[in-house]
């Protein structure tokens, strides 16, 4: 199909494929497709702050830059509780 010269199909990790990409010429328009990561591997990201008291969690997201407003919004999302529980641990109990 004359419309389709330069078709072809990559498949690899997200690393491989912008090494792919950096390194041959990328010719006519391209489609991405990605795959989700399984449930185990989202588990063991999100899980990291676990040990952590909510005040702890905050003071995290703070040391990385963000303000308090931001930080007690992550924590909250991290946690998946109201933002005014993460607020009260962290500016009321103290």
């Amino acid at each position: 199909e004359l419309t389709k010269k330069y078709e072809e199909f990559i498949r690899g990790t997200i690393s491989e494929v912008i090494g792919w990409a950096n390194e041959d010429q990328i010719r006519g328009e391209f489609c991405l497709v990605v795959e989700g990561s399984n449930n185990e591997e989202v588990d063991e990201e999100e899980q990291w702050w676990e040990t952590l008291t909510a005040k702890e969690h905050v003071e995290h997201y703070i040391s990385k830059g963000a303000t308090s407003k931001e930080a007690i919004k992550k924590a909250a999302v991290d946690r998946n509780v109201p933002k005014r529980e993460v607020y009260d641990a962290y500016h009321i109990k103290q």
